[in-house]
């Protein structure tokens, strides 16, 4: 399944192949039908976005769902998501999700959950950023700054002090 999200990658950026959003998009749902986090992740993007022409708000949910689910089991309830550190090492996918979960989100708005997935996000990028991934800084910031949105303001400390020390090491 790694083969297959690789070659989805390949084909999506044309690196060293030509680009084909077709080919890559097939190969990811291969990945991604097998469990493959990084590639239902990267369906997610592909459909939320414009970028590569197939722009599909429910299937782009669908996949994020997906990849989510792949990372924590599918045995988890909203409330015990703070406890599945595994998370932050997806830090794109827990932002993705923050966003569509929050009050300007495109899904059925769930603040406490959208809370602990950017905290994971939070997380997870510091961790990337730590270790030289200088391109996450943008999405970072991003994170942050949706972390001080007032529609946190009734859990913020009852979650903080969760996460308060909880980081990702490299192994």
């Amino acid at each position: 399944m790694d083969a297959a999200a690789n070659l989805g990658y390949c084909y999506l950026y044309g690196r060293d192949i030509e680009q084909n959003t077709s080919l890559a998009i097939a190969y990811f749902k291969i990945a991604a039908e097998q469990g493959n986090v990084d590639a239902a992740y990267k369906l997610g993007d592909i459909y939320s976005s414009d970028k590569w022409n197939v722009k599909d708000t429910d299937l782009s949910l669908y996949y994020y769902n997906e990849a989510f689910n792949f990372v924590i089991n599918e045995d988890r309830d909203t409330e015990s998501i703070v406890y599945c550190t595994d998370l932050q090492r997806y830090p794109s996918l827990c932002y993705a999700l923050g966003r569509e979960l929050s009050e300007s989100g495109r899904m059925l708005t769930d603040i406490r959950a959208a809370y602990q997935l950017l905290k994971h996000a939070e997380i997870g990028y510091q961790t990337e950023i730590n270790n030289g991934a200088k391109m996450y800084e943008n999405a970072y910031e991003g994170v942050k700054e949706l972390l001080k949105d007032s529609q946190f303001d009734k859990i913020r400390e009852e979650y903080d002090s969760c996460f308060t020390g909880m980081y990702f090491d490299e192994e």
